[in-house]
């Protein structure tokens, strides 16, 4: 850090941020500041052993963030499998409904015809003369009395 003279503070910011700002090839914070005079500031690539421990603390803690959001989204593929899955057996469940239904009402509306074939069997077999004896004979393997 440096020390700043009390009436030449301001030029002195001021000139740092033009530094630091210039058009075409802006310095690096640390270089514009030994540039106006700030040499006295520590040199970023001495490391202490206390910053070397909050490093690998800090690649520690984001190694172990990447593993938790891998962990996260295995979670979240499986959730939505799981999902998929779910749905997919609620609508087989839904179609399979939906066509024994349909199958059963297909069932009694053929069980009304053949009733109703039955029914028109039984009073034709009932008619004097020829039309009754023919209707006997062609029917009377199928229905018997």
């Amino acid at each position: 850090m440096t020390v700043e003279k009390v009436g030449n503070g301001a030029k002195q910011r001021a000139r740092r941020a033009e530094l630091m700002i210039r058009e075409g090839d802006p310095l690096a914070p640390h270089a514009a500041f030994r540039k106006v005079g700030g040499a006295n500031d520590p040199d970023m690539q001495v490391v202490t052993d206390e910053l070397a421990a909050t490093r690998l603390a800090s690649q520690v803690a984001a190694a172990r963030a990447a593993a938790l959001e891998a962990e996260l989204d295995v979670a979240k593929k499986a959730t939505t499998t799981e999902q998929k899955r779910n749905a997919a057996i609620v609508a087989k469940a839904q179609i399979s409904e939906k066509v024994a239904a349909d199958a059963q009402k297909r069932a009694e509306e053929a069980l009304g015809r053949a009733k109703k074939a039955e029914i028109a069997v039984r009073q034709v077999k009932t008619l004097p003369g020829i039309k009754g004896r023919l209707v006997r004979w062609l029917v009377g393997d199928v229905l018997r009395d």
